[in-house]
């Protein structure tokens, strides 16, 4: 049976006024403006740049040492970060040697271009005191002193000794961060390594993050490229 109406004309059991919406037009548009305003943001551009990257890794002659250059480029611009290298095992003899980077002084590449690692050397925390962050990333903290005689030119020690935090995310001369790369087998294949921000900060969560999907999509195109010889080690699990 029809309600009777109440004097406003509204049904009885309806609110007597009922909120005005919005057009639902606006939904739509303010969707795309915040996508396009987005693009400009440094997070949503890094994301942009690694799909140019696995679209790269699709094509079946892509270049890996043009991979690499642009992974390493891709981070000293997108996140704001000082100085990158990536580190490679080599195809001769299983030794991980650095390949490629971006913001580096020429005479501190030169000292890491001369260095090579075996995968012993790479993985002991007794060479390279370091803090676990995840399964893949190493924090190396200047205070811990994680550098050996034949790292000495790799950075300058007056500044180290000389550096100061104030805040728990500061970065001081000798602070670096390693993100480890590994295949779709699970071997280690290279890293990942950079130096503080551009505003003297220890790389953020949110950056980690990032690079250790860089570090995957790495992984898999140096497992096809067949530029990784030898049986590394497996991935680690992450220590409490």
């Amino acid at each position: 049976m029809d309600r009777p109406l109440n004097h406003n004309g509204a049904s009885n059991g309806v609110a007597k006024s009922m909120p005005k919406g919005i057009n639902y037009l606006e939904v739509s548009r303010k969707l795309k403006m915040d996508y396009s305003h987005g693009a400009k943001e440094p997070s949503i551009r890094a994301l942009a740049s690694l799909d140019v990257m696995v679209k790269r890794l699709a094509e079946d002659d892509f270049d890996l040492d043009e991979l690499l250059d642009q992974a390493a480029k891709m981070v000293f611009t997108q996140f704001n970060i000082r100085e990158v290298s990536i580190a490679l095992r080599s195809e001769s003899d299983g030794l991980f040697r650095y390949k490629t980077m971006h913001g580096m002084r020429a005479e501190i590449w030169a000292a890491h271009k001369g260095l090579a690692y075996t995968e012993d050397e790479v993985l002991n925390p007794k060479r390279h005191k370091h803090t676990v962050i995840s399964s893949l990333t190493r924090l190396f903290l200047a205070e811990d002193n994680p550098y050996t005689e034949d790292e000495a030119y790799t950075y300058n020690e007056h500044l180290m000794a000389i550096g100061r935090r104030t805040a728990p995310d500061d970065s001081i001369e000798g602070d670096y961060v390693d993100v480890f790369i590994y295949g779709p087998d699970s071997r280690l294949l290279g890293w990942i390594e950079t130096g503080s921000t551009w505003g003297n900060k220890i790389p953020d969560a949110r950056t980690i993050r990032s690079l250790e999907l860089l570090a995957s999509i790495l992984g898999v195109a140096i497992y096809r490229s067949g530029k990784a010889s030898g049986k590394g080690a497996r991935a680690p699990a992450a220590k409490p």
